[in-house]
């Protein structure tokens, strides 16, 4: 797997990892393309609203690699590809201007 993390941040994706194995493995290597996402999923906040949006990414994922997807479950695991990009986005955002405040 080619995530790049820091030290610190590699809790969330260990235990993520710890819990869903392989394929969660797969998710998070697709997934961790985006900086955004790699930035978010280890905030308390990123963490608890991408977690449903990964698992069925994952759910998604593990069909069509195994050739049983259907034409909804390849929607599905494009739709989930653009939301959890751009909640990756909008929780950095979230996260860049909180920063700011707590300053």
């Amino acid at each position: 797997m080619s995530i790049n993390v820091q030290t610190a941040e590699k809790d969330k994706y260990l235990d993520y990892l710890k819990t869903k194995g392989k394929a969660g493995a797969r998710t998070l290597e697709i997934l961790g393309k985006n900086y955004e996402f790699l930035k978010v999923f280890n905030t308390a906040i990123g963490y608890e609203i991408l977690k449903d949006a990964c698992q069925m990414h994952e759910e998604s994922l593990a069909k069509i690699a195994e050739l049983k997807a259907t034409d909804e479950d390849k929607l599905t695991y494009k739709v989930l590809q653009k939301i959890i990009n751009r909640w990756s986005k909008r929780l950095m955002d979230y996260e860049n201007e909180l920063g700011k405040v707590m300053k």
